[in-house]
């Protein structure tokens, strides 16, 4: 059970204790070592307990998505609050489809969060534990320097303090993932056929980072199975998105994608052959001026029309002749 101390003035009473011991065997070195990683489990939040309160804050959020059926957030539409509160933006009526991928989503995103705070908290209480032992072993002989221990064991105590906030450094460098995760989905579900990785600079300022993103920065990976590539106008040999947007999920990863929904946004390496003869197909009828595209597409005259309706007739099949036109690029 925790004591009614502060963190500070535990370890601080601590190490004045060992230093009171001076000189210390390698046994005692090694004996106050274990007490002071005592003292760390004892006050800092475990990655078990941080999982956990993780994963509630996750599943609170899908709930909300399902409840509002789109993307949660909350609005302050007022100083006083009275029309603040929980807002979503809207998806498709048949969002219901995506509950069960989000679900399993879920679960990934959390199990992926165990780990990596795992990896946070022994990568951080190693590092303190460094600094203990360095100063532990200056005490295997007689103290003469009483003032220099004092400095030293003051440093040592902060070192402490600022590393018991490892769960709140980690939590924010997290705290985004899944609702960004829901994000994507549903923009993915919604009719893009690919989306661009868009590398942040502030990567490089997180202290902790054990990833390099920069070499993905404008490249464009194809949705899997969305309709472009099913009406077989997108390349076979492609890196998927979903095969690299959990590399969205690594810690202090600060990037984000941009969708697309139509295929000229693609470059030829991700078109088939028919996608690019399509394409170039679609761009001939959007370089045509209107009267020569009359002149390819539309009748010379509207036998239904009658004498006397020439004007009528004129505005009608500019109408027809637009909807024509929109008719004949491939993928509509």
């Amino acid at each position: 059970m925790t004591s009614e101390k502060t963190p500070y003035k535990a370890i601080q009473e601590r190490l004045n204790k060992i230093a009171a011991r001076s000189p210390l065997s390698q046994d005692q070195i090694d004996e106050a070592a274990d007490d002071i990683l005592s003292l760390v489990r004892e006050y800092f939040v475990s990655p078990d307990v941080l999982s956990e309160r993780y994963e509630g804050g996750c599943r609170a959020f899908l709930s909300s998505a399902k409840n509002n059926k789109g993307l949660p957030f909350h609005a302050v539409l007022s100083t006083d609050d009275s029309r603040s509160g929980e807002q979503a933006i809207p998806e498709p009526r048949d969002v219901e489809r995506l509950w069960p991928l989000l679900d399993d989503l879920l679960a990934e995103v959390v199990a992926r969060y165990r780990v990596q705070a795992s990896d946070y908290y022994s990568a951080s209480v190693d590092e303190f534990m460094a600094e203990a032992n360095e100063f532990l072993t200056t005490l295997d002989s007689d103290v003469t320097d009483r003032t220099a221990v004092k400095n030293r064991i003051r440093l040592l105590c902060q070192s402490f303090r600022t590393t018991m906030k490892w769960s709140s450094t980690f939590d924010a460098l997290k705290n985004g993932c899944f609702p960004q995760v829901v994000s994507n989905t549903f923009s993915a579900n919604s009719g893009a056929i690919a989306a661009q990785w868009r590398y942040n600079t502030l990567d490089e300022d997180v202290d902790y980072s054990n990833h390099d993103h920069r070499h993905r920065d404008g490249k464009v990976y194809p949705i899997r199975g969305n309709w472009a590539g099913e009406k077989g106008l997108l390349a076979r040999d492609v890196t998927y998105l979903d095969e690299v947007s959990m590399d969205l999920l690594d810690v202090g990863c600060c990037c984000h994608l941009l969708f697309l929904f139509s295929p000229d946004r693609l470059t030829d390496s991700l078109l088939s052959d028919k996608g690019r003869v399509a394409l170039e197909g679609s761009r001939g009828l959007a370089d045509l001026g209107h009267g020569q595209a009359a002149k390819v597409i539309a009748p010379a005259s509207d036998p239904a029309a009658g004498a006397g309706s020439g004007q009528a007739s004129k505005t009608t099949m500019s109408a027809g002749v637009m909807r024509t036109l929109l008719r004949k690029i491939p993928w509509i």
